[in-house]
């Protein structure tokens, strides 16, 4: 009975799912050690760095989990870029982070939203995660649209990773 459940699954699957497993612990840490890992807006810059630091290590760990989940959907599916989708993926993409960043907004306004976030913290980290893997599916279908057949798969998930970290940086930093 267990080697079938072996076979049904390869084991390209069974790390997608183990990483993700761990995306849920890295979530319980954070939510742990939220209080060193928040940023304060007012605190002098040698206060702030530790929290920056585990602000890019958290953001790090995280995109280099998603960078992970999609190499090993590589092995799996080799000409997973071969796809028509990744023609017109960054414009796709665009718009469902835009809708689901306006949704988003829009709940955070109403009290019910708020509440369920406030008694599920852990809910938000779920939120955090779908933002985070859309910014990176963004930047790997720009990636894929510049660069076409001059790079190799594994490259682009690569500069993919270091892409999206950057543009986050930058960006929540920025802020």
């Amino acid at each position: 009975m267990q080697g079938a459940i072996i076979m049904f699954f390869s084991r390209w699957t069974l790390l997608q799912v183990i990483l993700v497993v761990l995306l849920g612990i890295l979530a319980f840490i954070a939510e742990q050690f939220n209080q060193a890992i928040a940023v304060p807006m007012t605190s002098s810059k040698i206060h702030s760095l530790g929290p920056t630091v585990l602000m890019i290590l958290f953001l790090a760990l995280t995109v280099g989990v998603f960078s992970l989940i999609i190499r090993l959907q590589l092995k799996k599916s080799p000409t997973i870029f071969t796809s028509h989708f990744w023609s017109s993926a960054p414009l796709t993409l665009a718009l469902f982070l835009g809708a689901s960043l306006l949704l988003f907004i829009t709940g955070f306004m109403t009290d019910s939203f708020r509440e369920v976030i406030q008694q599920h913290r852990l809910s938000l980290y779920l939120i955090f995660y779908y933002f985070l893997f859309l910014v990176y599916l963004l930047v790997l279908a720009i990636v894929q649209k510049v660069k076409g057949n001059t790079l190799s798969a594994e490259k682009k998930v690569g500069v993919s990773f270091f892409g999206t970290l950057a543009f986050l940086v930058l960006t929540i930093f920025m802020i």
